[in-house]
């Protein structure tokens, strides 16, 4: 990727790498080498992290038990190991050999088994996908969408995964370090 503008001018780039929200001033011109390709995600102004309402996951358990669904945006190998009870789950993005790629049908899959009034929290594995999810799902005018901090290992690390042992279920967390 190429950032650049007239020399002696700043230009402001905001992006989302994997969860992390980068902000960048810029004088002159920059070149940004990714290796391995990674998916950068560019937000316009109406579509920020900070618009998007996070809770941790006792409040997320709380949510879910009353009026929220739990969607579940981690890769369907993540979610077929272990995932939160009665968990709807339409994958964010895919592990392919070039990297993480953006699952290009995630909204219209959203959009076929769940209502843009329906309540929402949202979740993944560390709270980073979830997090971009939540941004493109309020940008298509899904109404109450919730990111669950921490996704599902802190789930597990909190003790809401049940009678597993939590060191079992965090072995089947793919992307936890």
């Amino acid at each position: 990727m190429v950032i650049s503008d007239v020399p002696g001018r700043e230009k402001r780039a905001k992006m989302i790498v994997y969860g992390l929200f980068i902000e960048m001033k810029v004088s002159g011109s920059i070149t940004l080498k990714i290796s391995p390709p990674l998916q950068i995600f560019h937000m316009d102004a109406t579509q920020r992290p900070q618009d998007v309402i996070s809770v941790g996951v006792h409040t997320a358990k709380d949510l879910i038990a009353s009026t929220h669904r739990y969607l579940d945006v981690r890769t369907t190998e993540e979610f077929s190991k272990s995932h939160i009870d009665n968990a709807l789950n339409v994958p964010f993005m895919f592990i392919t050999a070039e990297g993480k790629v953006r699952n290009p049908e995630f909204l219209s899959k959203v959009a076929s088994i769940c209502n843009k009034d329906d309540y929402l929290v949202v979740g993944c594995n560390s709270g980073g996908r979830s997090l971009l999810a939540c941004i493109d799902l309020l940008g298509a005018g899904f109404e109450h969408v919730t990111n669950m901090e921490g996704g599902y290992s802190a789930w597990v690390d909190s003790g809401l995964a049940g009678d597993k042992p939590a060191e079992e279920l965090k072995t089947f967390c793919k992307f936890r370090p």
